[in-house]
């Protein structure tokens, strides 16, 4: 979806439900947009997040791993994503800043 994000702020919305998270952009510009639905494990009320789509995509180059795990506590607060396998002797974690979501 990212290829339909804002040429700016390349801005993704993350719907987080029960048992999916569902990836959408808009980009007025162009008059485009797309929705992706990905089958994931959420625990706590539905959410909405904004993330920039580039930012996003070097965290996860980062992981040699097919799953990640995120670790978020509010829309607007930093969120922790972590590779779902990990050796023992590290920690790898990354820091992510949301984005305001348009209204």
């Amino acid at each position: 979806v990212a290829i339909f994000s804002d040429f700016q702020t390349h801005q993704v919305r993350f719907a987080l439900k029960k048992d999916k998270v569902v990836l959408s952009a808009v980009n007025r510009d162009i008059s485009g947009e797309a929705h992706e639905e990905i089958a994931a494990t959420f625990k706590g009320k539905d959410m909405d997040l904004g993330y920039n789509s580039t930012y996003l995509a070097e965290i996860l180059k980062q992981f040699d791993t097919e799953e990640v795990i995120f670790k978020l506590s509010e829309p607007l607060v930093a969120g922790l994503v972590f590779p779902e396998n990990q050796k023992k002797e590290e920690e790898q974690f990354c820091l992510i800043m949301p984005l305001k979501l348009d209204a």
